[in-house]
């Protein structure tokens, strides 16, 4: 989405809660943006009315309640620190929604699958897909290990028997990656660190379509800067416009690396 047809809010705080240390969760009262938002999309935020840092932060939407929407923050620098320090009644900056929609499943059954915190944006697609089209997709958590517990037990309460985990040590659901999910599976969404996306990309058998995060270093979030650019087969594109998921086939995975290693 354009900065022209994109949204600024000014958002309350009206909850919130750590889930383990250094990741919460922040709930927003946003009316005008919870009614535009689809998931696949995120949100630029900004501490108000701080000034610093200028530019606002990418944030992935975890859930969308009426008027209220949740974001998952991981302290990754100040402008996140700063989120997770807020206190109810206090405000913040919301631009969005920002990137494109998922697109409807086409191959089934889905597997939603994320590493950590990537989780968010599929829970709430998972919340949409089960209430529009009344499909009941599995989620896939993969974490390092047992003490990402607290947010294992926050999926299973959304999503219930429809949860797989899976733990680099086993000390927290099967032992594994998301990779060990493909099997069986028509079509992946997948959302988490690059690491994980990169092999899922090699695990994925070539008919399987697997969407795959790409939010790389974001400026403006509205294509401006070019400063999240995605090489593709087609050529460049922004991943916070015609992003943040690509089809895993249409990225170039080699010019990806390359671009990477020279930022």
């Amino acid at each position: 989405m354009s900065r022209e047809s994109s949204l600024e809010e000014r958002a309350l705080v009206v909850g919130g809660r750590p889930l383990i240390p250094g990741l919460g969760e922040v709930i927003l009262e946003a009316p005008r943006l919870a009614r535009e938002l689809r998931p696949g999309q995120f949100l630029m935020a900004r501490v108000s009315p701080w000034q610093d840092p200028l530019l606002g932060r990418p944030l992935g939407v975890s859930a969308v309640r009426g008027s209220q929407i949740t974001l998952m923050v991981a302290a990754l620098g100040r402008g996140s620190r700063a989120l997770l320090a807020l206190r109810p009644g206090a405000e913040v900056t919301l631009r969005g929604p920002l990137g494109t929609p998922f697109p409807p499943p086409a191959q089934a059954p889905l597997v939603l699958a994320g590493g950590g915190f990537g989780v968010a944006p599929l829970m709430y697609a998972w919340d949409e897909l089960r209430a529009g089209r009344g499909e009941v997709p599995t989620v896939v958590l993969g974490v390092p290990d047992g003490s990402w517990a607290p947010l294992e037990r926050l999926v299973a309460h959304r999503v219930g028997k429809h949860l797989r985990v899976f733990s680099d040590d086993g000390s927290l659901g099967e032992r594994g990656t998301p990779c060990d999910a493909l099997e069986g599976a028509g079509e992946v969404w997948a959302c988490g660190p690059p690491a994980m996306i990169r092999a899922m990309a090699r695990c994925a058998p070539p008919e399987m379509r697997l969407l795959v995060n790409l939010d790389q270093r974001m400026g403006c979030g509205y294509g401006g800067c070019l400063g999240c650019t995605v090489p593709t087969v087609r050529g460049p594109v922004r991943a916070c416009v015609e992003g943040p998921f690509f089809d895993a086939r249409d990225v170039d995975w080699g010019a990806l690396e390359e671009l990477e290693g020279r930022s």
